[in-house]
């Protein structure tokens, strides 16, 4: 089907940011007086959503003031980590968005970043031509709440009928079902397959280049 509006969530989806993420969460832990976690995948599977919450699953004995210094010093630290591992895509996103746009589907971002961190990293990827509209987490609600995707559609004239979301977590997953609308979960980012099937993934990929063959059948 032509012309669906394809909400595209950004860390973990289209960019490869999980180790930049995973790195600077241990280095925050360790600024904040906290050792390195000892479970990097723990780590990893407790980003993607409202940082305060990842702090708090990470530290749940820790003070409110301690808890608010990891979260400080993750901010601080975030970009030097990103200059050093590096900002990239996957690299079959490329591809993809050419062969969607091409295809007359409308995409449109729905991330959990700041607008601007998503406006500082969009020229460097130089992927914003791509997109019709974005959302994020300042500008509406963190995930699972489906005020994103409310947001999205109403902006861009669009049902939950005709609407998909893309997203490598449960809690892109859990917003998709909240709003109504499917959701392809790709299991090569922050959540394993297996968590994503339990959330209730409509459609499971294991990355986005089995994307088109989905929404242009």
């Amino acid at each position: 089907m032509s012309n669906q509006l394809i909400v595209f969530d950004m860390d973990g989806t289209l960019t490869d940011t999980l180790p930049v993420m995973v790195e600077t969460m241990q280095r925050a832990l360790e600024a904040s007086g906290f050792p390195r976690d000892d479970d990097p995948v723990r780590v990893r599977e407790e980003l993607g959503v409202d940082l305060a919450l990842t702090v708090r699953c990470l530290l749940p004995s820790a003070e409110d003031s301690a808890q608010r210094r990891v979260i400080t010093n993750y901010a601080a630290l975030y970009r030097g980590v990103e200059k050093e591992l590096g900002l990239r895509l996957f690299p079959e996103v490329l591809p993809v968005l050419e062969t969607l746009r091409a295809a007359g589907q409308r995409l449109v971002i729905g991330t959990g970043k700041s607008r601007a961190g998503l406006d500082r990293v969009l020229p460097i990827l130089g992927i914003g031509h791509f997109f019709v509209d974005s959302c994020t987490a300042d500008e509406s609600a963190h995930k699972p709440d489906p005020l994103m995707l409310a947001l999205l559609m109403r902006r861009n004239a669009a049902v939950p009928a005709e609407t998909l979301m893309v997203g490598d977590t449960t809690f892109d997953v859990r917003m998709a079902r909240a709003a109504s609308v499917a959701s392809v979960a790709v299991s090569s980012g922050t959540h394993a397959a297996e968590a994503l099937r339990a959330a209730g993934a409509d459609h499971l990929v294991r990355t986005l280049a089995e994307l088109p063959a989905l929404v242009t059948r």
